[in-house]
């Protein structure tokens, strides 16, 4: 049964929130959340729980999906750092800055195939708290369907995904802008989208 939670917009999550947000992530449950730039659809990276938000947005399975972190130092556990990658991380995390770059030996083994992973530490506490619960990591991509615009309320992604969806956490409405995407390489960086922050 699909279920809403409305918290305040600038609240954590509460003790009774976090457990039904464990309970169905336990599960590789889907959960519509807040960040500090847009609504995400989130699960943990499981072979169960991708193939879900694969088949939720429409998405083809070549297009990869970006991972938000609860702490700075998980980023250990996805990706190659170099001392370009911990300049950006110390410059702009926690925030919209999403970093792509070689995946880690010690990354997923649903996730590490794909060769390059967008990692980003949002500001935003409620994300990072459902990271936590998920093991350190969760899904983090927007709330919609692909190629269409994501839904600035809740109410109108629950008219996009309604049952679809195990819980929808409503914290208010989130305009964007997405956050800014590069890419570091052998310590180049390189922009992928234009977003929230200008580098």
């Amino acid at each position: 049964m699909t279920r809403l939670v409305r918290i305040s917009e600038d609240s954590c999550l509460p003790q009774s929130v976090r457990k039904t947000v464990k309970e169905i992530l336990d599960r590789d449950g889907v959960i519509v959340y807040p960040t500090d730039t847009l609504y995400g659809l989130g699960t943990r990276l499981t072979v169960k729980g991708l193939e879900r938000i694969f088949e939720l947005k429409h998405r083809p399975r070549n297009k990869k999906f970006p991972i938000l972190i609860s702490e700075s130092h998980n980023i250990l556990q996805l990706i190659k750092t170099n001392d370009t990658i911990w300049k950006l991380v110390l410059e702009h995390w926690p925030g919209p800055l999403t970093i792509v770059a070689e995946a880690s030996e010690q990354a997923p083994e649903t996730i590490r195939y794909w060769g390059h992973i967008g990692v980003r530490l949002p500001e935003s506490c409620i994300a990072r708290e459902l990271a936590r619960l998920a093991g350190g990591f969760i899904i983090g991509t927007s709330a919609n369907r692909s190629g269409k615009p994501t839904p600035s309320t809740v109410d109108k992604i629950i008219a996009e995904f309604g049952e679809e969806v195990d819980l929808y956490i409503d914290a208010g409405p989130r305009a964007g802008p997405a956050s800014t995407v590069v890419k570091v390489d052998d310590g180049e960086v390189k922009l992928l989208r234009e977003g929230a922050i200008q580098l």
